[in-house]
C-alpha cells in the first residue's frame, strides 16, 4: 500500500505538471509547433525550433503520465478492490484520460478550434482533480466514507465546483479575445452592463 500511495501522488504531481505545460503551450502560441499527431514534423523528435519543442515536451509528460495513470489504475482494480473509494477514482481518472489523448489529438487536426481548446481544458482540470481524489485517497487510512462530514462534503464540492467554473471561464474569455472588453474593476466600463450578449457579457 505504501508503493501505491507513493505512485498515486507521483501521478498526480505529474499530472499537474502537465496541465502547467499545457497553459504554456497555450500562452506561447504553441499548439501547432508540430503540425502533425502523434509524429512532430513527421519525425520521432522535434526540430530545434521553440515551439516545437514546448509541444513535443507536453506530448513527453502526457506519455509519462498517461502510464503512471494506466499503472495505478491496474494496480487498484487488482489489489485495492475494497477500497472502493480509490478504485473509483482511478478508474474515472482512466476514462477522462482517454478523452482528454483524443480531444488533444482532434485540437491539432483541427487547428486549435477555440471550442475543442475549451472542452480540452476543462477536461484536463477534470482528470488533475480525479487523480488528486485518487492519490488523497490512498493516503487516507481506510475508506474516507464513514469518516467524513456530510456538511464538510457539501463545502468541499462547491467550493471544487466554484473552482473548475471559475478556471474554465477563464479559458473561454481568452478563447473569444474578451480580455479587454471590460476596461474598469469591479464593474464593467464603470457601471454595470445588462447587455447580455458580446465581449462584456463573457
Amino acid at each position: 500500500m505504501k508503493a501505491f500511495r507513493g505512485l498515486s501522488v507521483a501521478t498526480a504531481v505529474v499530472t499537474y505538471a502537465l496541465v502547467v505545460l499545457g497553459g504554456v503551450v497555450r500562452v506561447s502560441g504553441s499548439g501547432l509547433g508540430c503540425p502533425d499527431w502523434p509524429l512532430c514534423h513527421g519525425r520521432l523528435l522535434p526540430p530545434l525550433d521553440l515551439h516545437a519543442i514546448i509541444e513535443y515536451s507536453h506530448r513527453t509528460t502526457t506519455v509519462l503520465a498517461t502510464t503512471l495513470m494506466v499503472v495505478t489504475a491496474v494496480i487498484a482494480w487488482l489489489w485495492l478492490r475494497r477500497r472502493r473509494d480509490v478504485v473509483t477514482a482511478a478508474t474515472v481518472a482512466l476514462g477522462l484520460l482517454v478523452v482528454q489523448i483524443t480531444l488533444g489529438a482532434i485540437t491539432v487536426k483541427l487547428e486549435l478550434p477555440p471550442i475543442v481548446v475549451l472542452v480540452h481544458l476543462a477536461n484536463a482540470m477534470a482528470l488533475l482533480g480525479a487523480v488528486s481524489v485518487t492519490a488523497v485517497a490512498a493516503l487516507a487510512p481506510g475508506s474516507t466514507s464513514q469518516a467524513t462530514d456530510t456538511v464538510s462534503r457539501r463545502w468541499a464540492l462547491a467550493a471544487a465546483a466554484g473552482t473548475y467554473l471559475l478556471i474554465v471561464s477563464g479559458s473561454l474569455v481568452v478563447a473569444s479575445g474578451a480580455s479587454g472588453a471590460c476596461s474598469a474593476w469591479p464593474l464593467c466600463g464603470g457601471g454595470f452592463s445588462f447587455a447580455f450578449d458580446g465581449s462584456p457579457a463573457i
